[in-house]
């Protein structure tokens, strides 16, 4: 049920409150940079992205999050946050208010799972580096996204993967550490190429030549996404 934040009747000892929030809608700021913290985001659909300004006062995006995802824990600690979360899409997000509050009869192992599952994602973003090839980077934050919310169909007898990116060139950049033109330069090669097509914000991932069918697919999307090198209490994504 992580997709819908939660169960409509969540079983017995697993139940803790949770607000659903109204739709939100693209550019809706969930919070901003110094906003005291009072519970955890999770995503129910649609895409927000957490952005950080850097010494020179320039934006840098630390991730993009989707359905299921959790945002909000690193300004647990301090108890204000450090970053700005803003709705690219229309969205739907709940609101896990701080500390977790149980419903009548619930044993505490909710709450435990979820954090256990806020460690795990930490933990990976913490090893997680740049590449230092721009194409290649592009390529898998690509087919990580694609992963995430793409569509599955047939391109010229081979299974490949539609989707239309939420975020722009630029947002991609700041995200990966590379500039606008960078991007698109990666993104034009890569077409070249024959890895993708491109029509606006609208992709088309394929598989490689001479694949197995069974197997092209799954290679498509399992490389795991690029993500600048970041301490380990980085916003969840």
């Amino acid at each position: 049920m992580e997709p819908r934040c939660w169960p409509e009747h969540a079983p017995d000892g697993s139940a803790v409150h949770v607000e659903r929030q109204p739709p939100i809608y693209p550019g809706t700021t969930l919070w901003r940079h110094g906003t005291a913290f009072t519970g955890l985001y999770t995503v129910r659909n649609g895409c927000i992205k957490v952005m950080e300004t850097d010494e020179t006062g320039g934006d840098r995006v630390l991730s993009f999050a989707f359905a299921g995802d959790m945002i909000g824990l690193e300004a647990l600690a301090s108890g204000r946050h450090e970053t700005t979360a803003v709705a690219l899409t229309e969205a739907m997000v709940c609101f896990l208010p701080w500390p977790l509050r149980a419903e009548a009869g619930a044993d505490g192992a909710l709450p435990l799972r979820l954090l256990q599952r806020a460690s795990t994602l930490l933990q990976q973003r913490s090893r997680a580096i740049r590449l230092a090839d721009p194409d290649l980077s592009v390529q898998r934050f690509l087919k990580e996204i694609a992963a995430r919310i793409g569509r599955v169909e047939q391109s010229g007898g081979a299974p490949a993967i539609r989707l239309r990116l939420p975020m722009s060139r630029m947002e991609i950049g700041q995200y990966l550490g590379y500039a606008e033109e960078t991007v698109c330069r990666s993104m034009h090669r890569l077409r070249r190429q024959g890895e993708i097509e491109v029509s606006g914000r609208t992709l088309l991932l394929k598989s490689k030549a001479g694949a197995p069918r069974s197997a092209a697919l799954p290679a498509l999307a399992a490389a795991p996404a690029p993500v600048r090198a970041r301490s380990a209490d980085s916003t969840l994504a």
